[in-house]
């Protein structure tokens, strides 16, 4: 079961898994859903980003989604009758296991070192693939060595002893007689129709239009949409509440009276451009007590809302504004252009009111009422300019509220409130939210016609998945047995010889080829040969001439010839290997063209040795000319030229031979290898030597021209590639081999101190995320435990407070504490209201709710009542008594009230000019008794005394 499963919301019983945490566990090893609900919980907690709680929530959901329930003892009887145990194939200790190793169950074997372990596990692997019958299990083994203590050698003589290795002859012929290749021809339908019912499925989900993904991502962005849209409210709420009290009319209508003939108040029938948003504050002030008055259709309306007995109610008077009496006026295209130049004039900006502002057509009137004729200015100096131009005189108002009036009235400075307030810019922004919030409700609904959509389609595609499911399982079911079926890999084997094959044959031409090229050269050089032979005695003056230059290249040559010689003996041995190879190959050649290729080798090497046969004639003819080589000396001046162009000649010749000599070689070399090839075909496949008559033959099972594979091409580009490496060849380093091996085995130990790291890492990154876990824990009850005692303490100092330590707004416990305190049932946001004393008495609160947390052997408060009155003082004395019941306490005091709680007193006074100490005993039934001393006795009563106090 895939973890998609769980992609869910919990409520659907999944566990609301992402991609992102699918791919972790997978990357854990955790592919499935049973996986999951199995593994250790610490397991899944050390992934990031999972905590225990949602590891252990993923195995719940994991665990649901399985089903579990008890075995009797019945069928888990029947079941362990199922069980067989493998012969070990030593009849003692078969008996010592009671029928040998049981299946289904973990057996150790354990030992000192060569005692037998590892011969005891190959006997296990080759004992496993026995029948039931003879004590094995009718299976396959996987041998898992990590000491390199595997030898194949020895499961193959336990194989040969009990008799379960075959040859490849013999298995074929079982896998031919028993059937095996119509169970495997009928496994590979049944794939093929898997694979085509899987296509229409997918076909089919298409056709649902529902796509997981974009569902997925649909209620995503729902969720968000929604998330946003009930922040956009509360914001919008916000704040129009802080305008209600301005904007909003509240009435009762009249008997029958229709509200559409009240539009309400003038600030919210228009709405501010939003580039002229800057300008709220100067159309506030523009407009003034205007922008509150009451729009209403006609002055009939005003009368009934004035006569109605409800509007005795209302908690202030309201001017009420009628459309159809509204007298407005606008500033004039002169006064617009002079106020233009104006602003330019002193480098400002200038608009008419009217134009910042937007509204329905119908309100026009209301909006020209408000603001008329007045422009917008953005300094006070471009006001000035505006309302002062001789063009203009009209009334301006600047970004900050200051008003210009062209009767020389200036109104400006501060706003009514003591702050930049504006509640038209308030106003706009809450018309802005409005507008955005209509936005969001119609993507919410196209959402959720789009997601309901989807949800029509779901469970049919849900069907269709799970089919699709089922038959991805049967087929890769069906692809394990066809991978694992004899049958399947005698076919790959069958291909592939399919495909050496067809490389022989390209060999072969490729050799006839090369044979008539080679024929064609060595009737070259037979010509070049046969003109040496005419014209003797001006052959004979040539060849003298150049003796004395041939001298010197004359041993090089004769070694050159011994070696040719030698590879021609070599060639001649060779050549009876060829010949039997070629009778190899007979069966699967035509017979015609390999006795044409064995007439076209014998006439080369014929002519090979004709040519052999004449060079050595032309050595003898040298031989002879050696002797008369002083009787032609006086013609070697007038030939010397002829000498260098046969000199020319001759080198190219002997270089044509070698190479003619070098291509001869590998072309025997080729045969040899093919012949090679061959045998070793048959050899470790004898069925060739039997099905070979039918290879080629069309209709059969070997036939190659109907096959898929474009099998010439594939030989054209081995060779191009063999070639490529050949070239290359000499440009490759020798040592890059074992520098690989060296490389990998270094590589490998690099992948695995990087396993290790990481799995170190891993667990760092655990552990650390648990200490922050417990340091966050410790934390919260650490902060829970002082808050108690510190506001316990507060509380005993100063009555009717309380104090705590809590966050900063949007910071956590980890980044910091604050100090609050409580006055009364109001928790204060500062302490700039708290006295000194108080202020004194918080902080002596939370150092003893510390110290109470984490205690010290003993406290030493000096004069810490000094700036408190007695009822403080007393309060003090009383909380420690209470608090710390169990501690040492030393205190500096002057005040009575302190005294009146402390177990022990000392005092100092002055007595005859010397200081002496009184020491005081406070019982509990109120009783004291007293004791001094001066204060110049010895140290042993200073020590006694301080004693006694701490003892106290």
């Amino acid at each position: 079961m895939m973890l998609d499963r769980l992609r869910a919301p919990e409520k659907d019983g999944g566990a609301g898994l992402t991609t992102g945490d699918i791919q972790k566990l997978i990357d854990q090893g955790i592919g499935t859903v049973e996986a999951l609900a199995f593994a250790p919980t610490r397991h899944i907690s050390s992934l990031k980003g999972v905590s225990e709680q949602k590891a252990e929530r993923l195995k719940r959901a994991a665990l649901s989604l399985i089903p579990m329930g008890f075995q009797s003892a019945g069928q888990y009887l029947e079941q362990r009758s199922s069980m067989i145990r493998i012969s070990t194939g030593c009849p003692s200790i078969d008996a010592l296991l009671r029928g040998g190793v049981e299946t289904g169950s973990i057996t150790e074997v354990f030992g000192e070192s060569r005692s037998g372990k590892s011969q005891f596990c190959h006997a296990l692997c080759v004992a496993a693939q026995l029948p039931v019958s003879q004590g094995g299990a009718a299976g396959r083994s996987l041998y898992i060595d990590t000491e390199g203590t595997f030898r194949p050698e020895r499961l193959a003589d336990m194989g040969h002893k009990w008799g379960l290795l075959v040859t490849k002859r013999r298995r074929r012929d079982e896998i031919k007689g028993s059937g095996e290749k119509k169970d495997w021809t009928r496994m590979m339908k049944e794939k093929a129709a898997l694979e085509k019912r899987i296509d229409e499925l997918n076909e089919k989900k298409a056709a649902t239009g529902y796509d997981r993904d974009r569902f997925r991502d649909l209620r995503n962005e729902l969720g968000r949409l929604e998330a946003r849209l009930e922040r956009l409210i509360e914001d919008k709420q916000r704040l129009y509440s802080e305008v209600r009290n301005r904007v909003e009319f509240q009435y009762d209508s009249p008997g029958g009276f229709d509200r559409s003939r009240v539009k309400g108040v003038c600030a919210k029938l228009f709405d501010v451009k939003q580039e002229y948003a800057e300008y709220a504050r100067a159309l506030e002030v523009a407009a003034g007590s205007k922008l509150y008055h009451i729009c209403v259709d006609d002055p009939q309306t005003a009368k009934i809302l004035m006569s109605d007995p409800s509007s005795r109610q209302m908690r202030r008077r309201q001017n009420f504004v009628p459309l159809s009496k509204i007298q407005t006026r606008i500033p004039t295209p002169q006064q617009i252009s002079g106020a233009k130049r104006a602003a330019a004039s002193v480098n400002g900006e200038c608009v008419p009111a009217l134009d910042a502002v937007d509204c329905p057509e119908c309100y026009t009137k209301v909006v020209e009422y408000l603001f008329g004729a007045t422009f917008l200015c953005d300094t006070s100096d471009t006001g000035k300019a505006v309302t002062f131009h001789p063009q203009v005189k009209a009334k301006s108002v600047t970004k900050d509220g200051d008003s210009y009036d062209p009767s020389g009235s200036l109104t400006g400075g501060s706003s009514s409130n003591g702050n930049d307030y504006s509640v038209l810019r308030t106003l706009c922004e809450h018309f802005a939210r409005c507008r955005e919030e209509r936005q969001l409700n119609g993507d919410i609904e196209q959402l959720n016609v789009e997601i309901s959509r989807h949800q029509k389609s779901k469970g049919a595609w849900e069907n269709i998945d799970r089919e699709q499911r089922d038959l991805d399982s049967q087929l890769g079911s069906v692809s394990c047995r066809i991978t694992s079926h004899p049958y399947h890999t005698l076919h790959q084997e069958i291909e592939e010889l399919s495909v050496q094959i067809e490389e022989h044959e390209k060999s072969i031409e490729e050799l006839e080829v090369e044979k008539e090229r080679l024929a064609a050269e060595v009737g070259r050089l037979q010509e070049e040969v046969a003109s040496l032979g005419g014209n003797q005695e001006e052959q004979i003056r040539k060849l003298k001439e150049e003796i004395e230059r041939v001298k010197a290249e004359e041993s090089s040559l004769r070694g050159q010839q011994e070696a040719q010689a030698a590879k021609v003996g070599d060639m001649e041995m060779e050549k009876e290997s060829i010949e039997r190879d070629v009778e190899a190959l007979e069966a699967s050649i035509s017979g015609q063209a390999l006795e044409e290729l064995r007439g076209e080798l014998e006439g080369l090497q014929a002519a090979h040795e004709r040519s052999k046969e004449k060079h050595q004639a032309i050595e003898d003819k040298l031989a002879g000319m050696n002797q008369s080589r002083q009787t032609v000396q006086d013609d070697i001046d007038a030939l010397e030229a002829k000498l260098v162009e046969l000199k020319e000649s001759k080198a190219a010749a002997e270089s044509e031979v070698k190479r003619q000599t070098k291509s001869l070689s590998e072309l025997q070399a080729a045969l040899n290898a093919t012949g090679d090839r061959l045998d070793k075909l048959e050899s470790d496949r004898p069925w060739i030597s039997r099905e070979k008559a039918g290879f080629g033959v069309d209709g059969s099972e070997w036939d190659f021209d109907a096959s898929e594979l474009d099998l010439r091409q594939s030989q054209k580009q081995l060779a191009k590639y063999e070639k490529d490496q050949k070239e290359a060849g000499r440009d490759l380093n020798k040592k890059a081999g074992m520098q690989y091996e060296q490389s990998k085995v270094a590589a490998q130990k690099l992948i695995a101190d990087k396993e290790t790291t990481l799995a170190e890492k891993r667990e760092i990154e655990r552990f650390r995320d648990s200490l922050d876990d417990r340091k966050s824990e410790e934390l919260t009850r650490t902060v829970q435990q002082v808050n108690k005692w510190f506001g316990g303490i507060f509380r005993s100092l100063l009555p009717n407070v309380n104090a705590k330590l809590s966050p900063p707004a949007g910071m956590t416990q980890l980044e910091g504490l604050e100090l609050k305190v409580q006055l009364g049932s109001v928790w204060k946001e500062s302490l700039t209201e708290l006295s000194g004393g108080q202020k004194s008495l918080l902080a002596l609160s939370l150092v003893l709710a510390l110290l109470k947390f984490n205690p010290a052997p003993m406290y030493i408060l000096d004069e810490v009542d000094a700036a408190l009155d007695v009822s403080h003082t007393t309060n003090i004395g009383r909380m420690i008594k209470e608090y710390f019941p169990q501690a040492q306490f030393i205190i500096v005091s002057l005040k009575d009230g302190m005294f009146n709680n402390a177990n022990v007193l000392f005092r100092t006074r002055f007595v005859d000019g010397t200081s002496a100490v009184s020491r005081t005993e406070l019982k509990n039934n109120g009783s004291s008794s007293t004791s001094s001393s001066p204060a110049g006795q010895n140290a042993r009563g200073k020590k006694r005394r301080a004693a006694d106090a701490l003892q106290d």
